[in-house]
């Protein structure tokens, strides 16, 4: 009786070694997605909103993507608007004077991330 305890005992603790193994492995891909997310640059300029449109980055985003991230032709970036689109483009032509991305897909909104924030402020007089 003794050795049946003590082996449902050790296959317990593999299957409890199991089920680390499983969130560890969740926490690597989640680690590896966040690594392999795409470089985003802000867009002052309206992004384009169909799939195939082209647009220029601003001269300190493309110096920026071109020398700074190694970016070269054929690579994909994401440009956000600051009003919550996001849009992800490849870069189709690099030159001295920047880089032209084309949209792959239309805009979509970016999910928000963390905390969110209201600040209130009171002010009142001591008299």
């Amino acid at each position: 009786r003794r050795l049946t305890h003590l082996c449902a005992s050790r296959l317990h603790q593999r299957a409890g070694d199991a089920t680390t193994l499983n969130v560890s492995a969740d926490v690597r891909s989640a680690q590896n997605e966040a690594s392999a997310r795409l470089p985003r640059f802000f867009h002052d300029a309206p992004l384009p909103q169909h799939a195939g449109a082209r647009t220029l980055l601003s001269p300190s985003e493309s110096k920026h993507a071109l020398r700074s991230l190694r970016l070269s032709e054929g690579d994909c970036l994401e440009l956000c608007d600051g009003s919550g689109k996001l849009l992800k483009v490849r870069v189709v032509c690099t030159s001295k004077a920047g880089a032209e991305v084309e949209a792959e897909e239309e805009p979509r909104e970016a999910p928000r991330q963390g905390a969110q924030w209201e600040v209130v402020v009171a002010c009142g007089s001591l008299k």
